[in-house]
């Protein structure tokens, strides 16, 4: 340990536990983010005091809580960590009502990123029906065409209409006129 008879230069005018105090007390009045500048002109305590001295603590402050990434497909999401909230503002109230509102704001992105992601899934998927539906519609209506079934090698009509199935084709109770289709 070096004494402080050794030490060089003017003697502190603040301890480390004095200057933590006081940066307390003003992360409680002012929540968000600490600058040097703004703990200068709160407290009349010189900015480079603070840089030098209690540039650690304030870089903790600042930093925002994490706990885990949560994957939602390429963007990487942080959860914050809500122990990590209790133990910093245990003595804050307005600080751990400003990280539960943070909490609230991630949870809300989050459901609101989720609906869209649904909603595009299921844009998507009603595409990939429509698609489908159009080309079997095509195939229908090409098959009855020979020259598209010569060029598509098709024997006969997807769809073929005879005396036998004319009433039925023209009705409009497919179940029972189709019941194969329909075998549950």
């Amino acid at each position: 340990m070096i004494n402080n008879d050794n030490k060089k230069g003017r003697p502190n005018k603040y301890t480390d536990t004095e200057l933590k105090s006081i940066l307390e007390k003003h992360v409680q009045e002012n929540p968000g983010k600490i600058t040097y500048l703004q703990l200068e002109k709160a407290t009349n305590i010189k900015r480079h005091v603070w840089s030098r001295r209690m540039s650690h603590v304030i870089n903790k402050l600042n930093q925002p809580i994490i706990s885990q990434s949560l994957n939602a497909t390429e963007h990487t999401l942080p959860l914050p960590n809500i122990d990590e909230y209790i133990t910093r503002f245990e003595n804050n109230k307005k600080g751990l009502r400003d990280g539960l509102y943070h909490l609230n704001e991630v949870i809300q992105s989050l459901y609101e990123r989720n609906l869209e992601l649904n909603k595009k899934v299921k844009e998507k998927e009603l595409k990939e029906q429509q698609d489908i539906i159009k080309h079997y519609e095509s195939l229908v209506v090409a098959s009855t065409n020979p020259s598209v079934r010569r060029e598509k090698e098709m024997r006969s009509n997807v769809i073929s209409i005879n005396d036998k199935n004319k009433e039925q084709s023209l009705s409009l109770d497919i179940k029972s006129n189709f019941s194969t289709l329909f075998d549950d």
